[in-house]
């Protein structure tokens, strides 16, 4: 049998195999449309110099309830060599592909109904692929690596999120393609290609490897202005920031947000004091479902990574996922009478966040304070954190508290 036929029939009895294995056939429907992401990588000069194989990695985005089956092309600039294609990730374990070295194009076929192995609403890594770069390489190259939806013998791409729905529209609406590249040293260069900004917020770019006047402009000034490279985010959408220094065209992207972002991995304390605001914390990297917790629900809401003040006071917000959580705490002061640097009320001993409680969450909050976070905690928290009563906060405070948490211990 032809290996595209192998291929094709491949594809046909993936959802009669899964039921045999007592997976299941047919997900629900992607909330998020599906997108593939393929790497854009720039080599050094020396690199390449001494070894010429270079790791692209393609993934996908956007179905946090996994996916049923696809087929779909990579079609890679002629230039390059494949070397290898490492597919040994969920859900790239599940891919068989076929290299054809005539049309440079990588054909890939596979299934997956596990959504926690499947693409998720974050980025999914399918595989990787190694390409040897030509010896008449010169810096300055460029060498394409994008989708192709049409294979051999007119077999068309598809990616399936469940039984009645082909998703390749979306797919190729929303794929974006990648390269290697290896960039001349010398050239001028600006300091970022990509910046995502909230809503009134700045940015300064720079311009690197070039001495003299350059020229600022944003293609969008209803989105973002610039001013000798300060970058002033004006209203929600999308806009790209170029610079001419010299001959050399540079630009960078740039996409504003409504609301105001806070990673969930930092160590800043979140301060609300507009009712209007819309502030979102963001999971790092999310591998499935993210479960949101607030310590004092009365005080600060959470749905989804979006926070709402509700009265003044603090809470300490939990995010997890596979078994990894984060812990952001969040200062209400819409009424400006609150002063979260002195004592507010009197604190029981252990009560770290201050929700009345004792619990992981005040393990957690005094963690982050002796990480260095010590703009969440005033001074009546920093004293219910001293619970071995030696003036200091330290490690053995949170051991202790710990203890009680857990039952160890039943008192201080």
């Amino acid at each position: 049998m032809k290996l595209w036929n192998v291929l094709k029939t491949f594809s046909v009895g993936v959802a009669a195999v899964m039921l045999l294995v007592g997976m299941p056939a047919f997900p629900t429907a992607a909330e998020e449309p599906l997108a593939l992401y393929i790497d854009e990588v720039n080599v050094d000069e020396e690199v390449v110099a001494e070894d010429k194989n270079v790791v692209v990695t393609v993934s996908v985005d956007g179905n946090e309830n996994g996916f049923l089956a696809a087929e779909f092309g990579l079609n890679y600039d002629s230039r390059l060599t494949l070397v290898e294609v490492n597919n040994n990730f969920h859900p790239g374990e599940r891919f068989v592909y076929y290299n054809n070295e005539t049309t440079h194009i990588i054909w890939f076929s596979g299934a997956n109904a596990s959504a926690s192995a499947g693409a998720s609403s974050g980025e999914s890594e399918l595989f990787e692929l190694t390409f040897t770069v030509p010896d008449s390489y010169v810096v300055g190259d460029q060498y394409y690596i994008g989708y192709s939806w049409t294979g051999a013998s007119n077999s068309s791409a598809f990616w399936y999120t469940n039984k009645d729905t082909n998703a390749i529209d979306s797919l190729q609406v929303n794929s974006e393609s990648g390269y290697i590249q290896i960039p001349d040293k010398s050239a001028p260069y600006i300091s970022q290609e990509e910046l995502q900004l909230n809503q009134n917020g700045t940015a300064q770019l720079e311009i690197f490897n070039y001495v003299g006047d350059s020229t600022w402009f944003s293609d969008n000034v209803d989105v973002c202005t610039v001013d000798n490279g300060l970058v002033s985010a004006v209203s929600p959408g999308t806009c790209t920031i170029y610079a001419l220094a010299g001959s050399k065209l540079l630009s960078c992207d740039v996409t504003v947000t409504r609301g105001y972002h806070y990673s969930m991995s930092s160590l800043e304390t979140v301060y609300l004091t507009d009712p209007n605001q819309l502030v979102i914390l963001d999971y790092p990297s999310p591998m499935g479902m993210v479960t949101w917790i607030s310590s004092a629900p009365s005080v600060v809401k959470v749905d989804g990574g979006v926070i709402t003040g509700l009265k003044d006071g603090t809470a300490q917000i939990i995010a997890s996922c596979n078994g990894v959580s984060y812990s952001k705490t969040v200062v209400v002061n819409y009424t400006g009478s609150q002063d979260t640097t002195e004592p507010q009320d009197e604190t029981m001993l252990g009560d770290v966040s201050g929700d009345n409680d004792i619990t992981i969450v005040d393990v957690i909050s005094l963690n982050k304070y002796l990480l260095g976070d010590t703009s969440g905690l005033n001074d009546a928290q920093r004293a219910a954190g001293d619970v071995n009563g030696d003036g200091k906060l330290d490690p053995t405070d949170s051991l202790t508290i710990l203890k009680y948490v857990v039952k160890l211990i039943t008192e201080f």
